[in-house]
């Protein structure tokens, strides 16, 4: 059987739900430049959605001409799109909307405000039970730290980091605030992580390289890489990858 992504829909079952009016909505991000015009019904919203999977109380982004027949055939609750789009829907009854001069930030800053995953809500206590942390390791203020982590001598984090179940943050590693470890990681030893970093399963951050030396005979040296890694602020590694280290 192929493998397919499914949207959910904001209001239905398992989707992002939220509860909120439209008018603190636009309060929320007029400020910012993010929304700039109200227009409309000031409907509650309970969940944002995909296209795809709408509901009449969801609020879905519009930035594309293509969706406009999507509005017309099953009416959400309201909308965010661009003045010029706006246009296609001044005579839809019941549709609030919001303009927006750029969609897809507003989207981006909406998303991650009212209906992102909230990492730091688990199941068990801040720092797992089973993880084992040095007593050197300083971990900053709302940092939460998940089953089987392991974390090396002199091991300093930022305030409300989160590393999740499985991954190895070996000695002197240097985290910044907000900083997010996904499943599986390993951060090497003396890396150092800015702030709002996020690193998804599976990478590997200052791994040994790949710098070999032979001798006459064909018979290789590996050349110690004894740098690190810096990552700057608000950088995201995708799942999978490997930052070897400096030589």
């Amino acid at each position: 059987m192929p493998c397919r992504r499914r949207c959910f829909a904001g209001s239905g079952g398992g989707g992002a739900s939220m509860n909120r009016k439209v008018s603190e909505i636009f309060g929320d991000w007029n400020e910012q430049g993010a929304l700039t015009q109200h227009q409309g019904p000031d409907t509650t919203i309970t969940g944002i959605a995909a296209m795809e999977a709408f509901g009449s109380h969801d609020l879905v982004f519009v930035d594309k001409p293509s969706f406009t027949q999507m509005i017309a055939q099953g009416t959400p609750a309201c909308i965010v799109t661009t003045s010029k789009l706006a246009e296609e829907f001044s005579d839809q009854e019941g549709l609030a909307i919001l303009i927006a001069p750029n969609v897809g930030l507003a989207q981006a800053l909406m998303r991650q405000t009212y209906v992102d995953r909230d990492l730091r809500n688990t199941e068990w206590p801040t720092v797992h039970p089973s993880a084992v942390i040095h007593e050197t390791v300083q971990l900053g203020e709302g940092t939460v730290v998940g089953p089987c982590v392991v974390m090396g001598t002199g091991v300093v984090t930022g305030c409300e980091c989160v590393i999740m179940a499985g991954s190895v943050i070996e000695h002197g590693v240097q985290m910044g605030d907000r900083t997010v470890i996904h499943p599986n990681v390993v951060v090497g030893y003396d890396c150092e992580l800015g702030n709002e970093v996020i690193i998804h399963s599976g990478s590997i951050i200052g791994s040994e390289g790949y710098g070999f030396a032979q001798d006459e005979k064909k018979k290789s040296y590996g050349i110690p890489q004894l740098g690190n890694v810096v990552i700057e602020n608000r950088v995201r590694v995708g799942a999978g990858n490997g930052i070897d280290r400096a030589t």
